[in-house]
């Protein structure tokens, strides 16, 4: 209850502060029966890159409330979370790619972006199959090779990774940059009548009108959407990091390890071992442990399907086979 209480005190406090700085009254009556007050504000003259501010915006602020209801307790689904994270990060960079008008600038320079990406893409592809090669033997000790279905996929899975964090890479760089360009460096951030002092009859000094502060609000929005997703992803790339040896090595036991040990008569295997020939008489065997799995290369003497169909019978007719 507490939450809420406190929710409702924070929602009342900003509509306070909006209505002592707003001109006109908040709330208007209406003739309406059922609906006598309507806030005293026209959507009339809104375009796409208002709504996609407002989606933004107010999708940021249900962000922070839900963070606040879980800090004191209350149980939110992580759908929520990611939903909003979602809206925000997709809705603010339509706005930024409105705002700056940046497909027109990319259409007009295409030749050479389109050179750069594919240079790029040959890069990171022979990069990512190096990376790959090398994982696989520093930890099956066997030639990489041996496992192609492994080295495509793990390539595609680095690839995938430095992609997305060259894409969140860029998207900080070219927030941060338009922040410095309108904010420091462009002539229309200096405003001339910022400082200005009026004779006291006329008021203290100079204030913005309505037109300047939807228009910094805007921009405040289009730099800050941006910026906050970068930020986000880069507090998100803490789990791959921490997690990448893990899911490198399920994804090279997923690719290329499809026996079962019993399958090359090796007893004794834990409960998920997986084995992968390698050569007629010898096999990678993975053997899960806490983290991860440890590889050993053992010989191999393949089962035939008769073989194995008549060991499973026999383990059936075992008293202590429960």
């Amino acid at each position: 209850m507490l939450v809420y209480i406190s929710t409702y005190l924070i929602a009342a406090l900003i509509l306070e502060v909006i209505r002592r700085n707003m001109k006109a009254p908040l709330f208007i009556r209406t003739r309406l029966k059922h609906f006598p007050w309507k806030l005293n504000y026209s959507l009339g003259w809104w375009g796409t890159d208002e709504y996609l501010a407002a989606v933004t915006a107010g999708s940021f602020l249900l962000l922070i409330v839900f963070t606040f209801w879980v800090a004191f307790g209350s149980s939110i689904s992580k759908l929520v979370g990611w939903g909003l994270w979602a809206i925000i990060s997709i809705s603010s960079s339509v706005l930024f790619i409105r705002y700056f008008k940046l497909i027109p600038k990319l259409l007009a320079n295409i030749w050479w972006l389109t050179l750069l990406t594919a240079l790029i893409a040959i890069g990171i592809g022979q990069y990512s199959s190096i990376l790959a090669d090398n994982f696989i033997v520093s930890y099956t000790r066997t030639d990489a090779g041996q496992f192609p279905a492994a080295q495509k996929a793990i390539g595609v899975v680095i690839s995938v990774f430095l992609w997305t964090f060259f894409a969140s890479l860029i998207l900080g760089i070219l927030a941060f940059g338009a922040f410095v360009i309108l904010n420091i460096l462009a002539q229309s951030s200096v405003d001339p009548l910022k400082h200005l002092r009026l004779p006291p009859q006329f008021g203290r000094g100079y204030k913005p009108g309505r037109s300047e502060i939807r228009f910094r609000s805007l921009r405040m929005i289009v730099l800050g959407g941006p910026f906050f997703t970068f930020l986000s992803l880069l507090y998100m790339w803490e789990f791959p990091l921490t997690h990448a040896d893990e899911g490198l090595q399920e994804t090279l036991v997923f690719s290329s390890f499809h026996l079962h040990p019993r399958d090359c008569a090796i007893p004794g295997m834990p409960q998920g071992a997986r084995a992968a020939l390698i050569s007629e008489k010898q096999a990678v065997i993975a053997i899960p442990e806490a983290k991860g799995y440890v590889f050993e290369t053992m010989p191999c003497d393949v089962q035939s399907t008769r073989v194995l169909e008549e060991e499973a019978a026999k383990r059936l007719k075992q008293d202590d086979y429960f």
